[in-house]
């Protein structure tokens, strides 16, 4: 099924009595080119299922549903929920689960855990809603039951923070947090003008898949603590920056380490990276250090 044309996208919003918010960033996909294209690079193979965050009206799903796959598309507008259900028809093998995928932008909501439990193997395929793009894609990276591989549509922003690597300017706590498992490329840029109505930015399409040496959950979780903790001061010194974080003895944890403490979060290698932060995480197994406690990951 084809993705309506932006005059009939705009009628089946209006009938559901939807109207977009520009202060939310509510801008709909309304290329049908676009759309087939990212399905493309989604690279969908036989038995794999899809995870969709923010269907809106459904121009990937309707894309998406084919025999013999299972969709879950994840829509917290009731009135989009119904659009979508409507672009899509019945029984086409989808949920459209109504529902915030994130419980307080710290953990997936329960809802959709319970079902990921169930979906797998499966691949996120997603545009994004630009507030909550860092949060999902972090907690998904981590989870209990982590998709196959992520193919996003994002703000080109963001796309850049999740794709740079150390040293790079736009490196961050995004990127180190989804660097610890996972490899990311940009596929495509795309300009305002296939959304409706036009947002102000650019996006770009995302592929991520896992990294050779991905962590188990619980290490993920752990390592995200302390990525978290470290960034909080990127541009110190890694001797301030322990400092900083409460660690008893900086200078020996960095020697133990094999770490210069002249040097910047930045500039570190990801392995190094990897070693530190695990070591400056609450709940570290060694008790190295006696960290501050956490706050959840945002992407910043």
């Amino acid at each position: 099924m084809k993705a309506p044309g932006l005059a009939a996208l705009r009628e089946r919003l209006e009938r559901h009595g939807f109207r977009p918010s520009r202060f939310r960033g509510q801008s709909f996909l309304a290329d049908g080119n676009l759309a087939d294209a990212i399905v493309r690079d989604a690279r969908l193979r036989t038995g794999e299922n899809v995870l969709e965050v923010g269907s809106g009206p459904g121009a990937l799903t309707s894309r998406l549903a084919r025999p013999g796959r299972r969709v879950l598309a994840v829509e917290i507008e009731p009135a989009l929920a119904e659009a979508c259900q409507e672009a899509i028809g019945p029984g086409r093998g989808v949920e459209v689960l109504r529902a915030d995928v994130l419980a307080g932008k710290r953990r997936l909501a329960a809802a959709v855990e319970d079902r990921l439990q169930g979906l797998r193997p499966y691949v996120l395929v997603s545009n994004l809603p630009y507030a909550v793009a860092g949060p999902v894609l972090v907690e998904l990276a981590s989870a209990t039951s982590p998709p196959e591989r992520m193919i996003v549509m994002v703000q080109e922003e963001v796309a850049l923070r999740i794709a740079a690597r150390p040293g790079s300017p736009s490196y961050g706590p995004l990127s180190a947090a989804l660097g610890a498992g996972w490899s990311a490329e940009i596929l495509r840029r795309v300009p305002p003008e296939v959304f409706w109505p036009r947002p102000s930015v650019r996006s770009a399409v995302v592929r991520l898949v896992p990294g050779d040496a991905r962590p188990s959950p619980e290490e993920y979780r752990r390592l995200l603590g302390g990525i978290h903790l470290l960034f909080r001061w990127p541009r110190k010194a890694l001797r301030a920056v322990l400092r900083e974080a409460g660690a008893p003895d900086p200078t020996g944890l960095l020697a133990r380490l094999s770490l210069d403490p002249g040097k910047r979060l930045g500039e570190l290698r990801e392995e190094e990276l990897r070693r530190l932060a695990l070591a400056l995480a609450p709940g570290d197994p060694a008790g190295e250090s006696k960290s501050r406690a956490r706050r959840p990951f945002r992407s910043p």
